[in-house]
């Protein structure tokens, strides 16, 4: 029997409609049938109004940002695909998150280390003596300089600043704080960034190959390829050890953080110890999708996948 799908999507994100359009022919091919719908003031309506037995985030640009949709769905009862509205919140929350992860780290209850850093608000920044805080907070950042600073709600790891002194730091937080935008500023971590998805498949949770994710700095676009053992190190059992590190913290995460279904951690090997630097929820899931080039590395089909997710919550 098949199911229809309202394919979600972020009309600012280019590859948006292409994306869908690839969900949209595997799910033809295991009889569903499927439709587009812009992520904007009516979306929800449009749900409705269309009796859809099912949603999928299949591109959520930047409302994947916040946990916006999933609530919304929530409320109106509307059934839809990924992780829930609270595990979104919690890891979009870099106070809450990486202050938990360190605290169970401390009882020896992970293994994921979580970022070491504070959190600073635009409006409480606009009341401080500019110099006078911005010198106190780097004092309080493990290492000192070079430190990271991210805007946060919405958290975004891809527009992140880093400075190397109290005037840099100065003008980089008066910047985000006249656009009313709320840091997070934490210490700069040496070591390799590789993004480790899990997916929820026939009643288990599968870790997938470890990816390493390149940012254009141009227009911000990301891309993934398959980490090589090389890349996690040059010495096969320094890599080998690094690879079931990520897996293992992977596991963790999703438990940490209530995952459901399928999701994406971005994390920092720095040669001894994980360290989370973000969750994406709700990755793309297109034919760049950085799950579907996992799951083909690892064995599982990514359009089995997606039927068995449409099958379940329709």
């Amino acid at each position: 029997m098949g199911y229809s799908v309202a394919l979600l999507y972020d009309e600012r994100s280019p590859l948006a409609l292409t994306r869908c359009s690839h969900v949209s022919q595997i799910l033809s091919s295991y009889g569903h049938t499927s439709q587009t719908v812009p992520l904007n003031s009516t979306f929800a309506p449009d749900i409705l109004k269309n009796s859809f037995d099912v949603c999928l985030l299949a591109d959520t640009g930047c409302f994947s940002l916040t946990e916006d949709v999933q609530t919304l769905l929530e409320s109106l009862n509307i059934s839809y695909i990924g992780s829930p509205s609270e595990t979104v919140r919690f890891t979009h929350d870099v106070r809450e998150i990486h202050n938990v992860l360190n605290n169970l780290e401390l009882a020896r209850e992970s293994t994921v280390l979580g970022l070491h850093g504070m959190y600073i608000s635009a409006s409480g920044f606009n009341g401080l003596g500019v110099c006078d805080s911005t010198e106190a907070i780097s004092a309080q950042i493990p290492g000192g300089y070079p430190i990271v600073i991210c805007p946060v709600k919405p958290y975004d790891s891809n527009r992140a600043s880093l400075v190397h002194s109290d005037d840099e730091f100065k003008n980089a937080l008066k910047e985000y704080a006249e656009e009313g935008i709320d840091t997070f500023v934490h210490a700069s971590y040496e070591g390799i960034f590789v993004s480790v998805g899990a997916v929820e498949y026939d009643g288990d949770i599968d870790i997938l190959p470890p990816l390493i994710q390149t940012v254009d700095q141009n227009d911000k676009s990301v891309s993934y390829t398959l980490a090589k053992a090389s890349d996690l190190d040059p010495d096969p059992e320094e890599a080998s050890l690094a690879r079931s590190s990520l897996e293992r913290a992977a596991r963790e995460l999703y438990d940490i953080c209530g995952c459901r279904d399928y999701v994406l951690f971005n994390l920092l090997w720095d040669g001894a110890r994980v360290r989370l630097v973000s969750v994406d929820c709700t990755p793309t899931l297109g034919a760049d999708s950085p799950l579907l080039l996992a799951c083909t590395q690892a064995g599982i089909s990514f359009a089995d996948l997606l039927d068995t997710y449409v099958s379940e919550y329709a």
